[in-house]
């Protein structure tokens, strides 16, 4: 061991916030510990740095790992220009509270236990998430299971599910609550989500074989709003090497629920550009001992995604016979939604389903990530007007939509300002 440096964890806090209003944190950073804010109102933490926040644990519990930056009752802090990175653990856990928010810092190699690890878990209300990049994270970049408002927009987010099958990169859902959550009219817009892979998860009981992720994984949740995000690359790639069923490429856009919660309020999704996945929207319907689950407030208009590939609704009911929806056109999944035993309502209309070779023609270059539509696209004048989302007409249809050059590019825009190379290094 002569001339070798051994690092120890000592504390499992490296600061501690407690009944205390009113503080600002600069240039601080944190090696090998993490930070706690309990009790405590406009926190201000800028141009600081949490890494390596959770050494090595296993567990066998279920639920969310809540170790992190860990924030309770406590309103209006700003947490903003930071790193965080690399642990064991979660991101930040903004249990509780109010109006916090959480802009322009870099959330990333989160969760190595790959195990309910998330960059950021929600439970307050009123947080804005905004201007952030989440880089490569175990399993979901963004999760809440409570019924609060989120403002989700203008982040960059990429490798999420990359120890995780069956999440999403964003996830909201239910749990085992009895009813459905009410968002209380969330927005997610303008955020650039790409390359979601995941894990298979093989020879399970019951037997499946697949690799599934989700980009919007919106589980029994409505009263929200999704327009303006660019989502592409959501594709299994996995081959299958042992003995055994194929391993089923399953990375989907959208999964709704809604199980057996009936979800009277608004399901809105407007003017996204989605590209290279395996299906686009999923439902899980549940009719049992007489509670029954229905989607009837919902609307997906001005949309940019694929054609040919699948839209589909399973059931799993005590009562009634469903038919088992699966079906290549977007028009066509919703009418049936409609007419069939679901009796869900959710409009569609403006969208475009566009073939490979229309993708390449439509846009300036989609393999470089550049979804600017093309000067002589029809998708730039083929919109409808929707109040409080899209701009001036002409409208087009897709992410790449706005009044301005500026509003257009927001979308591309997506992410922090600042750089990993901003902060010390730290191994």
């Amino acid at each position: 061991m002569d001339g070798k440096v051994v690092e120890a964890k000592k504390r499992k806090w490296g600061i501690r916030i407690n009944n205390s209003d009113n503080i600002t944190l600069k240039n601080i950073h944190v090696k090998a510990a993490s930070m706690k804010v309990d009790n405590s109102d406009h926190l201000h933490v800028t141009n600081s740095s949490f890494q390596y926040l959770h050494p090595f644990l296993y567990r066998r519990s279920y639920g969310v790992l809540k170790e992190g930056i860990m924030i309770t009752n406590s309103d209006n802090g700003v947490y903003e220009n930071n790193l965080i990175a690399h642990t064991w653990g979660s991101g930040f856990i903004v249990d509780s509270g109010n109006n916090n928010k959480i802009h322009n810092n870099i959330i990333e190699d989160i969760g190595w236990l790959g195990q309910f690890t998330v960059s950021l878990f929600n439970e307050a209300d009123n947080t804005v998430v905004t201007q952030n990049t989440f880089g490569k994270a175990a399993r979901s970049h963004i999760r809440a299971t409570a019924p609060v408002k989120s403002i989700i927009t203008d982040n960059h987010m990429f490798e999420a599910m990359a120890m995780g099958e069956d999440a999403g990169a964003i996830m909201m859902t239910s749990t085992a609550k009895a009813d459905y959550l009410d968002l209380k009219n969330t927005e997610i817009a303008y955020n650039h989500i790409h390359d979601i892979y995941g894990i298979p998860a093989m020879d399970t009981s019951p037997i499946y074989n697949r690799q599934t992720v989700v980009a919007f994984y919106m589980e029994d949740v409505a009263n929200y709003t999704v327009h303006h995000n660019l989502v592409y690359n959501l594709s299994g790639d996995y081959s299958r090497s042992t003995q055994g069923a194929a391993v089923q490429p399953d990375g989907k856009v959208v999964y709704l629920g809604p199980r057996n919660r009936n979800m009277p309020d608004k399901v809105n999704y407007y003017n996204n550009t989605f590209y290279n996945y395996d299906g686009l929207f999923s439902l899980w319907h549940h009719d049992e001992n007489g509670q029954l689950g229905r989607i009837s407030n919902g609307d997906v208009r001005n949309n940019i995604v694929m054609a040919g590939k699948v839209n589909k609704i399973n059931a799993k009911s005590t009562g009634l016979t469903y038919p088992k929806i699966e079906v290549n056109n977007l028009t066509d999944f919703f009418q049936q939604l409609t007419s069939s035993a679901y009796n869900y309502f959710i409009t569609e209309a403006n969208n475009s389903e566009l073939a490979q070779e229309a993708f390449n023609s439509e846009f300036e270059d989609v393999n470089s990530g550049n979804f600017r539509l093309t000067a002589d696209s029809e998708q730039n004048a083929n919109g409808e007007f929707i109040e409080g989302i899209t701009g001036n007409p002409p409208i087009a249809r897709g992410a790449w939509e706005g009044s301005t050059l500026v509003d257009k590019d927001r979308v591309l825009n997506a992410g922090a300002n600042i750089s990993r190379d901003d902060f010390p290094v730290s191994h």
